[in-house]
């Protein structure tokens, strides 16, 4: 009785996901007919093979992915996300949280810098080369790489992250301008300068900025209040390491709110408002409770 209760909780769930699936791919599809052109041929073929039964098999691996993250068996989990991202690579939860487990707990279990650092990279790429490229427009996913330059590649966070901080400037560096191989449109990044003064690209905070801002131009505005909240931090971060900043983070934070109103912009741009009359004497802070309102997943 047990073993069939299991049985017909998995098909019930998966019966949910294929709903979601549809509701999902349909919202998109009518904002971008684009949605579905660029899924690898090996991914469609691993679909098509499945069938209806991909659902189910989804939902398993999802529930063993789940006793893996309890058990912290990390290296396992990250094997599984990457199949769950070729049953269903519309599902943004897939991606990012493959993507969160590489960049942040299987970076953590070593303890040598350049190990680290490539498994930030590789979180980070999935995110932005693969994950993308089947969701272009999808905006938990142009949020979560933007939190990852922001919390993680900036340096902020992790005892080494003023390797991370100066490896990816060295990888900018090394791309000597060739921004197509880092995935970046020069067309918007000028956008990005003018409406931000110009920005040191080399900067992971540039890359946490122009990956917000390409997510609020790819998604309907209704659903990026995450992405514009997430844009307000990289404008604190931006004045705790220049306090001149501020005026022109204050201008880009109310833009912000103008496009989607949120009480936690209006109370950031409060703490702008008093820390610019203040001459700029303490690192402004967020509202109580932002930070974890704008935190990845």
């Amino acid at each position: 009785m047990a073993a069939a209760g299991f049985a017909a909780a998995l098909v019930a769930s998966a019966a949910a996901q294929r709903g979601l699936a549809s509701w999902r791919e349909g919202e998109l599809e009518a904002e971008d007919p684009a949605y579905n052109a660029d899924v690898p041929p090996e991914t469609r073929f691993t679909v098509a093979a499945l069938g209806g039964l991909r659902g189910v098999v989804s939902e398993f691996i999802r529930l063993h992915a789940s006793n893996l993250q309890r058990e912290g068996n990390y290296t396992e989990l990250a094997q599984l996300s990457a199949w769950l991202t070729q049953l269903d690579p519309h599902a943004a939860d897939s991606w990012t949280m493959a993507a969160w487990n590489l960049s942040y707990n299987i970076s953590s279990s070593t303890d040598v810098k350049e190990d680290k650092w490539r498994w930030v990279l590789a979180g980070m790429k999935m995110l932005r080369d693969d994950a993308l490229r089947a969701n272009p427009r999808d905006p938990s996913i142009h949020y979560e790489l933007m939190w990852l330059f922001l919390n993680k590649i900036n340096g902020t966070l992790d005892d080494v992250g003023r390797y991370y901080n100066e490896s990816w400037r060295d990888t900018v560096r090394q791309a000597a301008g060739d921004w197509a191989s880092l995935k970046m449109e020069p067309a918007l990044m000028r956008k990005i300068d003018a409406a931000y003064g110009p920005l040191d690209w080399s900067d992971p905070l540039s890359s946490a900025v122009y990956w917000g801002e390409h997510g609020l131009a790819a998604a309907p505005a209704r659903v990026c209040a995450r992405l514009r909240l997430g844009l307000a931090f990289c404008m604190f971060a931006k004045v705790r390491a220049d306090a001149a900043y501020a005026p022109r983070a204050l201008e880009r934070i109310r833009a912000l709110s103008a496009a989607g109103p949120d009480a936690t912009l209006d109370e950031m741009a409060a703490a702008l408002e008093e820390f610019i009359k203040g001459g700029g004497a303490a690192a402004p802070q967020g509202g109580q409770g932002a930070q974890a309102k704008a935190g990845g997943s």
